[in-house]
């Protein structure tokens, strides 16, 4: 049985996903021995499809995923593409990939070339793309089509336990561990008939406590996957023809279900200088909190699932262990501070001399410009680069987190995003909710917090009242203040091309799953 499992990781990833072509491997000199169509759905809604096709060409195999999604985060309809091809010839060895992400107005290319000294890796959009040299890769990671047989050759075998190591080229390169368990016999509806299937359990090591479902029918045709990335929203791959996979879509709406409503409302939030909270996790799977300590923000664990979180503006953390590194400097495909749109913003944004200003001083300008500048605030944007936004003007807390993360860089000043929450008094028609947010960290040297009055931009402590630096939360989406303590860090990025999507995928097993007491709240 030759048995087709559809578990490229970066489909659910990202929920991120496809447009763009392989024109230079799929001529008409290819054959096509694998070409099929999937509806993807969440939570019971037509969301987008995919479409996968392998072609041979001479003594090469041409893998190819397109894919697209759209979602409502709130009233506004997002629409995300991803397209990847991947050359490999017939014995397995990886030769080139290309991978064109498409969350905004502009385009992400990342393009691999693989050789026995390094990959060459092509990232960047347009003329901002740069060239870097990776170090080979193990060679019992598989490219796509050499996974598969290894896959098929076991089960054919009458393995009910299967392993695979895969090499995933979707942003960037990343080394993929595969586990599948068969779980049963079922019968499913595909094409509007009843199929039966042998019904696989896989997962994968990118995504740690996420199990994904695999419905295979009697030709060895994955015919529908799925896999719950909340609780309340799975996602489904179901086998479809091309017409019903492009038909008309409905997107879901995704982020008001994210929202967490506390024990107890929290007055005055945007002023709050010091809380205390309990997170927990419930319905886990296996899955841990990690929640980092950084910033303003202490964690003491209870166990492995439940913590207490303590935010203190006058009293930040000590850095031991955190410190910034050539990836909280470097121009990357989100952080492209190089980009000359940004250069432009950053003379604008700290004019002048401004080498009496110290670097807790630029960093609070730099974050009220952000503020003022991006004048379209909406949730229209899916994940736009920071050049992107630097030329439109307009976005959600994403947008403005990489705007500030890159002017940061070009400043000198190290800088990385974080994944949280922030408490809102309304928000999406609920009231006193905690919802999913995105701000900036830079590393400020022996100095002061901005947090505060923008007007105070002094104000604060040097970790352990001597020499150094440490990070200080920034968050381009607030009023008149660098920070608050209404904000809970759950995940920290340095949005290095090939890891930002890694970071991304620890957040999943927090979705719906998370719950929030409020201890104090001064």
């Amino acid at each position: 049985m030759k048995t087709r499992i559809n578990h490229v990781s970066f489909w659910l990833a990202a929920l991120c996903v496809l447009t763009a072509s392989a024109q230079v491997w799929a001529s008409d000199q290819a054959v096509t021995t694998f070409d099929r169509w999937y509806v993807l759905r969440m939570s019971g809604e037509h969301a987008g499809y995919i479409h996968t096709t392998e072609r041979r060409k001479a003594d090469k195999i041409i893998t190819q995923t397109d894919m697209k999604i759209s979602i409502k985060r709130g009233d506004q309809t997002v629409t995300i593409e991803h397209a990847m091809w991947f050359v490999e010839t017939e014995d397995g060895r990886p030769v080139e990939t290309s991978s064109t992400l498409r969350p905004g107005a502009f385009a992400i290319v990342h393009h691999l070339k693989f050789s026995d000294q390094g990959i060459e890796q092509t990232t960047g959009q347009g003329d901002a793309a740069r060239t870097t040299t990776l170090p080979p890769i193990d060679n019992a990671y598989l490219p796509p089509a050499a996974a598969q047989r290894q896959i098929e050759k076991q089960i054919d075998s009458g393995e009910e336990h299967i392993t695979a190591k895969m090499i995933d080229a979707s942003m960037g390169v990343t080394l993929l561990d595969v586990t599948m368990d068969i779980a049963g016999r079922e019968n499913v509806q595909v094409l509007g008939k009843v199929v039966p299937a042998v019904v696989w359990d896989s997962t994968v090591s990118s995504m740690p406590g996420i199990k994904v479902r695999e419905y295979v029918d009697e030709q060895g045709r994955a015919v529908k996957t799925s896999v719950q990335i909340m609780q309340g929203m799975d996602v489904e791959m179901i086998e479809a023809d091309e017409q019903l996979a492009k038909a008309k879509v409905d997107p879901p709406e995704v982020m008001a279900r994210t929202l967490i409503r506390p024990d107890k409302p929290i007055k005055n939030a945007r002023s709050l200088r010091r809380a205390i909270y309990r997170v927990s996790l419930e319905n886990h799977n296996g899955a841990a909190l990690h929640l980092p300590r950084a910033g303003y923000q202490r964690v003491v664990y209870d166990n492995r699932t439940t913590a207490a979180v303590v935010l203190d503006m006058d009293n930040p953390v000590n850095v031991i262990d955190d410190l910034p590194n050539e990836a909280h400097l470097e121009s990357s495909n989100m952080i492209d501070h190089n980009n000359p749109k940004i250069r432009e913003l950053l003379r604008k944004a700290l004019p002048g001399d401004v080498s009496n200003l110290s670097d807790s001083q630029k960093a609070s300008r730099l974050r009220a410009f952000v503020y003022d500048y991006i004048d379209e605030k909406d949730l229209s944007v899916g994940l736009a680069s920071a050049g992107e936004v630097a030329h439109t003007a307009q976005g959600d807390c994403t947008e403005h987190a990489v705007l500030l993360a890159a002017l940061l860089r070009a400043e000198g000043i190290p800088s990385r995003t974080i994944s949280g929450l922030i408490y809102v008094d309304r928000f999406l028609g609920q009231s006193g909710v905690f919802g999913y947010h995105m701000w900036t960290q830079a590393w400020l040297e022996t100095g002061g917090s901005t947090a505060g009055e923008a007007g105070n931009e002094t104000q604060g402590a040097t970790p352990g009242g001597g020499g150094g630096g440490r990070w200080v939360d920034v968050d381009g989406v607030l009023d008149g203040v660098d920070f608050d303590a209404s904000h809970i860090l759950l995940s920290v990025s340095s949005m290095r091309d090939g890891q930002m999507v890694n970071d991304m995928i620890e957040m999943f097993p927090l979705f719906g799953g998370l719950e929030v007491r409020v201890i104090e709240a001064e």
